[in-house]
């Protein structure tokens, strides 16, 4: 009656491991300063990654967010180029992810302020996309 594609992705959605969620809560606890802008980053990761709030009505759905060259050129998919760096495959993905970011947001941010902190994290995230997105075009024609 029911594909087993769809009790594997019930199932990844219902098991979620939470050993990365709490060893990020434990770097977050040992940081002396948390700059406003990369807490709010870590927080809205976080909340997708448990579909606290499902952005675009894409709850969970890492096939439809992840870069491909394909749907961003041809099917003019460019939410996608947005979207992916917020989406995390599990939580330990998420936790290296974050952990890093904390430890680069407290420098950077610190060093820059928040606004042009904010700006930098938008354009790196754009163009990190972008860039994948290039290089995918680029190997397929070669």
């Amino acid at each position: 009656m029911f594909s087993s594609r769809s009790r594997h992705t019930h199932y990844q959605q219902t098991n979620r491991s939470y050993y990365g969620i709490i060893l990020l809560l434990a770097e977050l606890s040992r940081s002396s300063h948390l700059p406003p802008i990369t807490l709010i980053i870590i927080i809205l990761n976080v909340l997708i990654y448990f579909d606290i709030f499902p952005l675009f009505g894409l709850s969970n759905n890492l096939q439809s967010v992840c870069v491909s060259t394909h749907a961003v050129l041809d099917q003019g998919d460019y939410m996608r180029i947005l979207l992916a760096p917020f989406f995390h495959g599990d939580d330990m993905h998420l936790y290296y992810n974050m952990a890093s970011f904390l430890y680069k947001g407290q420098q950077l941010e610190t060093l820059f302020g928040g606004r042009y902190f904010a700006l930098l994290v938008t354009i790196l995230t754009i163009s990190s996309s972008l860039m994948l997105v290039i290089l995918g075009q680029l190997a397929s024609s070669l």
